[in-house]
């Protein structure tokens, strides 16, 4: 998943797999635990969830799964 927002600071970027982590300063709704639970779901397959984002150029989302 990618999208094109305001991308998430490097200093955040693993923090926001924490349960109830939200990033400073953002107004967006939701309990924080969705990603949380991603990345949960995710790993107990067996795979990764990780994020690649930029200040200004939004954030992408990738999902590996063992073949």
């Amino acid at each position: 998943m990618q999208d094109f927002g305001r991308g998430i600071d490097p200093r955040y970027q693993e923090s926001i797999f924490e349960p109830y982590f939200r990033v400073p300063g953002t107004k967006v709704q939701g309990s924080g635990l969705e990603l949380f639970i991603s990345k949960d779901f995710v790993e107990a397959h067996g795979g990764t969830l990780r994020i690649e984002s930029e200040i200004g150029k939004g954030a992408r989302f990738v999902i590996t799964q063992p073949v």
